[in-house]
């Protein structure tokens, strides 16, 4: 339940609260798809080329110059499947650590929202 100062409005710092929650949740849900499409969109094609810049599935060409981004395939390389796959795992670990910074920032807000009310 809301704290209310005043005319019956939540407090500045209880809104902070509610974001920084809203956002937690939303981070570890973006986060936990990040994982999931690793491992899910990538099955199976283990060892398919790709632009080292774009991800742009380079299979068939007959030039070295990447059609989606016209980078040299020689300079930025061409990587698997398997690589793109744990980049999308690595960025949904990322995603969920991140919402622990903020439960520590809404505790110490918390913490300091309660000293104040004393």
């Amino acid at each position: 339940m809301l704290m209310t100062v005043g005319l019956g409005m939540p407090g500045v710092a209880e809104i902070l609260i509610l974001l920084l929650g809203l956002a937690f949740w939303v981070m570890l849900i973006v986060g936990l798809i990040l994982i999931v499409l690793g491992f899910v969109l990538t099955e199976g094609k283990q060892g398919d080329g790709a632009c080292g810049s774009c991800g742009y599935c380079v299979i068939g060409l007959t030039r070295m110059i990447c059609p989606e981004c016209g980078n040299d395939l020689r300079e930025v390389g061409i990587v698997s499947d398997t690589r793109k796959r744990w980049d999308l795992v690595r960025k949904g670990v990322l995603v969920i650590l991140l919402p622990i910074g903020l439960w520590v920032v809404m505790g110490v807000i918390m913490l300091v929202n309660s000293m104040i009310m004393n």
